[in-house]
């Protein structure tokens, strides 16, 4: 049986194989739109050239009057114009025009985005002090109120005991969304809360002569991050009896050396799974083997989002070199085996079977779907209510009872 071993650690070297997919994202953020500066077309996804410099003006998207479009912010950072006109509207002159926007918590008023509650309407004012509040027909039958405005209540004039919370929110103050002059939606840091369904209402006149129109569109904005890259390898050793002591020594000890390895480099080893097993092999009986499967990946060392797009970006070089050199330790030790005078010893790695796959995970919260996202299929979109991601899975999950974006467990 030994002398099988010895054949098996003498086998010729082959190098570790790695399959993965294709790195493609899009510079800043990825949209199904009606593109204005692209020939219109439904779903169509923009490839822009690697040395193009996007901005925040350079792309503008436009709804439709016949489906919800859909955007794609990448997470904390600054999103397009989203018009309020559709591919016939935009390049229009237009009369008179008047433009609201309505978002998951509400109206979108300057910079400023006002929640409705279950008892009353919300006062959007908040250049004036004083204003008058309708309570909604359909919860209760109260008449109209004065209120004084305060930080975050509404105090109802016929009322003297002071702020009465529950009966009005007056908002709270959102610079990360903006209206611009012409209309325009403009996020300046989306934030996973602010993922769902934005409406706007126009109103206009073609002419000075012709009756006011009206045109709602919406939108569906979804907030977008970066998969989390990494690879994945196998190894096998020859061992020591699965229930032996020095398997369990030798695991610490090959991890701290992999650890080691890659410290320079800012990224970390991970165990993913470690497994004996006695196998039958052929002519020589029963061996015991441990398995091994374990991740590198590169920690984020720059503060902010990490806009890495292809291999070509720091992250990616530091990743790679981790590869490298972890594939040189494992050919070290079948190098170290070839020198070697004395018989094997009872642990050690067995020639040819270090494997590697290029693995890409979404966070938790965020999920792959090619069917709900065709235009990017590789993206990590977040969760959409009615599914949830509770760890770094690919797929967002069914369930049911989930009602927000983003959700990491179903309740």
């Amino acid at each position: 049986m030994e002398a099988s071993a010895a054949g098996r650690a003498w086998r010729g070297w082959r190098r570790a194989r790695g399959g993965g997919s294709r790195l493609s994202r899009a510079t800043i953020f990825l949209f199904s739109a009606f593109l204005v500066r692209a020939p219109a077309s439904v779903g169509y996804l923009v490839r822009l050239p690697r040395s193009f410099r996007l901005t925040q003006d350079t792309v503008k998207i436009v709804g439709s009057s016949h489906f919800p479009v859909s955007v794609y912010v990448t997470l904390h950072q600054r999103s397009p114009h989203v018009l309020c006109a559709n591919q016939q509207l935009w390049n229009a002159e237009l009369v008179d025009p008047s433009f609201q926007w309505h978002g998951p918590k509400g109206k979108i008023v300057s910079g400023r985005i006002i929640q409705r509650d279950k008892l009353s309407y919300s006062v959007h004012r908040k250049e004036l002090d004083f204003t008058k509040i309708k309570w909604s027909p359909k919860v209760t039958q109260r008449e109209e109120k004065g209120i004084l405005r305060r930080k975050g209540a509404c105090i109802p004039s016929s009322l003297q005991q002071g702020p009465t919370p529950g009966l009005c929110d007056l908002g709270q103050e959102n610079s990360t969304a903006q209206i611009t002059s012409t209309g325009s939606l403009v996020f300046q840091n989306f934030e996973e809360t602010m993922s769902g369904v934005y409406t706007c209402f126009l109103k206009y006149r073609a002419n000075v002569e012709d009756p006011i129109k009206n045109l709602q569109l919406k939108y569906v904005v979804y907030a977008y991050r970066e998969p989390h890259y990494y690879y994945q390898f196998t190894a096998r050793y020859h061992a020591a009896p699965c229930n032996s002591i020095y398997n369990i020594s030798f695991e610490k000890k090959l991890l701290q050396i992999l650890r080691k390895l890659v410290h320079d480099l800012s990224c970390e080893i991970s165990l993913l799974k470690s497994q004996c097993h006695r196998i039958k092999m052929q002519k020589a009986g029963l061996q015991n083997e441990l398995f091994f499967t374990f991740s590198v990946s590169s920690l984020d060392t720059e503060k902010g989002p990490k806009t890495c797009k292809d291999h070509d970006c720091e992250y990616f070089k530091r990743l790679s070199k981790a590869k490298h050199l972890i594939e040189r330790f494992f050919n070290q030790q079948v190098e170290a085996l070839g020198r070697r005078a004395q018989p094997l010893p009872q642990i050690y790695y067995i020639e040819g079977t270090l494997a590697m796959v290029w693995i890409n995970r979404c966070f938790p919260g965020y999920g792959m779907n090619i069917l709900k996202h065709p235009q990017c299929p590789e993206c990590c979109v977040i969760c959409s209510p009615g599914s949830y991601n509770p760890r770094d899975g690919i797929h967002c999950l069914q369930c049911n009872s989930s009602l927000v974006y983003g959700a990491k467990t179903c309740p």
